[in-house]
Parts: structure tokens; C-alpha cells; sequence
């Protein structure tokens, strides 16, 4: 007697974001990189203006008194917007600033109802999900309750000004003090976490771990040569490792770092080089 396949509980949608609709050079190949490793998944990409059509919460459009924050309120907005298309359709949303090096579904569980993602592991003895890789059926009541939280995260004075009261220390936000207001969707999950315990969460790994997106921080050196250490590594180096993550400061440099002569035959440079 055949045994029946399980049905999928996660849509094959990868979810894809950038703010504008022309994307830099980097950012093109690294998008390249997540459609060619998953050809049998739908891919979506939006830009701001799709956030502005689904009347996000009022803190997308609000001015922040802390200067460098107001200049990544573009970015708040998207942490919201994530979140919203996730609910409503489900799958992966996956920032774009991304290099995949593996099929999505040979590190996820597609038959799970938890919603899966990283570690924030580049604080010592933490536990909360990053928000640059989630996995999430639709309609899940956990995603809707942190979308909600991350508009309320950005109202004074929960989080986004660093004003705290006790009862956000006692969630555990004080360990994001320095990172907010970038990082005040965390402290949303870290809340949420505490007041929904029975809600379960799959950890695919710590995003420092030795196969983790952010692997290289654990390399010497100051950024440069972090990323030439990464960058000097052969593919078989890379067989455990599904996806690399850059955020804007290694992103920066590492789109300068490709462009060089010496590196011409990495098997990173490759990858993003491949049509």
C-alpha cells in the first residue's frame, strides 16, 4: 500500500522586498541567486509603493527625533509590510540582500504549522527570530499579534525613541538597547514570546553559527577581511551553508569587493555572476 505524500503546510511563495523598483547591481544578482536555486517556488517582489497601498499603520509615514533613525524609517515601514504579506498569503519572506546557495526546501520543514526563522545569535545567551528570514503558513495568528506589535513598537514611548518602561525591560529589550530603533521588532517577537508561550517556534540554527547566513562574523579582522577570508573560500567550503545574509554595512563593501580582479575566480563571485 503506497503511503500518501504529506500536503504542504507552507505555500511555495518567496516573498522578495526592496524599496524601489530598480535594483542596484548587487542586489539583482543576489535576487538572481534566491530564482535560480528554487525554480518550482512563485517569487513576489514588492517596493514601497506596494506598502502604500495596503494603508499601513501610521508610524510608516511618522518623524523620529533621533536623526539617524529618520533616515531608515523606509526600512521600519518594510518590517511592518513583511509581516502584513506573510499573514495574508504565507510562505518565506527573504531579504533580498541575500546570496542562496541551496533549494529553500533542503533546510525548511514544509509540513510544520510553526513559524520557522534565525536566531539572533550575535548576542550572547539570546532568544529571538530575526525578521530578515521568516517562514509562516497564512493566516497565522502569531505573525498577525507581531505585526500588530511591531506598529505599536514604534509608538513613544515603547521602543523607537530608546525610551523604556519596566515592563519592556522585563521582556528582555534592554539587550537591544544600542540597535534600536532598527532592531525594535525584536523586542515586538521578545514581548510576544513571553505573553504566548505555548506558541512554538523552529530555530533553523543561529544566524553566527559555523553554517549560519552571518557564519563569517566569526572570522578575525575588521569587516574587509572578514569578507576576504569568505570570499577566498571553495565550494565544497560552502556545502553546508544554504544562504548568505549582508546587511548594509558588509553589503556596501562586499558589492565593492566583487568588482575586484583578485577575487575573479571565487565561488562566490560565480554564483552571483550566473545567469
Amino acid at each position: 500500500m503506497k503511503t500518501r505524500k504529506k500536503r504542504d503546510t507552507l505555500p511555495k511563495i518567496i516573498h522578495l522586498y526592496w524599496h524601489t523598483k530598480e535594483l542596484p547591481t548587487f542586489i539583482q544578482q543576489c535576487k538572481q541567486t534566491i530564482v535560480r536555486m528554487n525554480p518550482e517556488w512563485e517569487i513576489k517582489q514588492y517596493s514601497h509603493e506596494d506598502i502604500l497601498k495596503v494603508d499601513p499603520p501610521d508610524f510608516c509615514n511618522r518623524t523620529y527625533q533621533l536623526p539617524y533613525a529618520q533616515n531608515d524609517i523606509i526600512k521600519y515601514a518594510c518590517d511592518w509590510f513583511r509581516l502584513y504579506v506573510l499573514y495574508e498569503q504565507g510562505g518565506v519572506y527573504m531579504d533580498m540582500s541575500c546570496i542562496c546557495l541551496a533549494p529553500i526546501e533542503s533546510f525548511l520543514n514544509m509540513h510544520t504549522t510553526q513559524i520557522q526563522g534565525y536566531n539572533m545569535s550575535f548576542i550572547p545567551n539570546f532568544y529571538c527570530m530575526e525578521n530578515w528570514f521568516i517562514c509562516a503558513p497564512p493566516r497565522h495568528e502569531f505573525i498577525q499579534n507581531w505585526m500588530i506589535e511591531t506598529a505599536e513598537a514604534h509608538k513613544e514611548p515603547y521602543g523607537a525613541e530608546l525610551k523604556y518602561t519596566e515592563e519592556n525591560y522585563e521582556y528582555g529589550g534592554s539587550a537591544l538597547q544600542k540597535q534600536f530603533p532598527y532592531l525594535v521588532q525584536g523586542l515586538a517577537w521578545k514581548k510576544l514570546n513571553v505573553l504566548f508561550p505555548w506558541v512554538k517556534h523552529t530555530m533553523i540554527m543561529g544566524c553566527t553559527d559555523k553554517h549560519g547566513p552571518y557564519f563569517w562574523f566569526n572570522f578575525n579582522g575588521a569587516k574587509k577581511a572578514q569578507l576576504h577570508q569568505m570570499l577566498k573560500m571553495n565550494q565544497e567550503e560552502f556545502r553546508n551553508i544554504p544562504f548568505l545574509k549582508f546587511n548594509q554595512g558588509f553589503r556596501t563593501l562586499m558589492s565593492e569587493m566583487i568588482q575586484q580582479p583578485k577575487y575573479k575566480d571565487s565561488f562566490l563571485v560565480k554564483q552571483l555572476e550566473m545567469n
